[in-house]
């Protein structure tokens, strides 16, 4: 697997919950450069068992989105410290909000290059069947209206997160974690995949090559 190889650099494990962001660089650390990985999920799990829970989700609501604010919290915080040192880090994210796109714009300013690795399904549905098999196991329940949403808002987010990127590797994890597609010296590579998720990220590199509204920085790797 392509890997980010740089003297100062910000990985970006991003993914619909269900994708397997979380799995992918727990089995291979050396995808994410063994690098210290923020992920505000395993901190609200860690607040959740000082409360006596096995899991969030088997805490009162109420309870439940005062740990996730006080885990986002902690995630920020960590965030900023790695800044200041100036450490390499990473940060594991549903990147379905522009806020995404305004670290990696913090981190070119900070003089990050940023690797983003993208882990994708071929549809909401299957987000749901792999959180539903993850919540048999111990892991925290994820309302299924919420992953719908953050389904459809990442086929709007993924081109602008790709655009601004440096280097990139998005991975089919339909049936297992198969390369789809690779992002570095601004051009772009395909390979055979999932033919949704083929589709879905030949379509986002030609959104990024044709709109007036992305820069137009990267073409196809031939």
């Amino acid at each position: 697997m392509p890997k980010p190889n740089f003297d100062k650099v910000l990985v970006i494990i991003a993914g619909v919950n269900g994708a397997g962001k979380s799995t992918a660089y727990e089995q291979d650390p050396q995808l994410v450069n063994c690098l210290p990985v923020i992920n505000p999920d395993v901190y609200a799990k860690k607040l959740a068992n000082e409360l006596g829970a096995n899991s969030i989700s088997d805490l009162p609501h109420e309870e439940q989105v005062k740990i996730n604010l006080k885990a986002g919290k902690i995630a920020l915080k960590e965030r900023e410290i790695f800044f200041k040192q100036g450490k390499d880090f990473g940060i594991e994210t549903t990147a379905t909000s522009e806020t995404t796109l305004r670290l990696i714009d913090k981190a070119h300013s900070h003089n990050y290059k940023v690797a983003l690795i993208y882990v994708m399904l071929t549809s909401a549905v299957t987000h749901l069947n792999r959180v539903a098999q993850r919540v048999k196991m111990g892991g925290h329940i994820i309302d299924a209206d919420d992953i719908k949403r953050r389904f459809t808002r990442s086929f709007k987010m993924f081109p602008l997160l790709l655009n601004k990127a440096d280097v990139a590797v998005v991975y089919d994890n339909t049936q297992m974690y198969q390369t789809a597609l690779t992002k570095k010296d601004h051009s772009y590579q395909l390979f055979p995949c999932n033919s949704k998720i083929e589709k879905r990220v030949r379509d986002a590199v030609e959104e990024i090559t044709s709109s007036p509204q992305i820069e137009r920085q990267s073409l196809w790797q031939q």
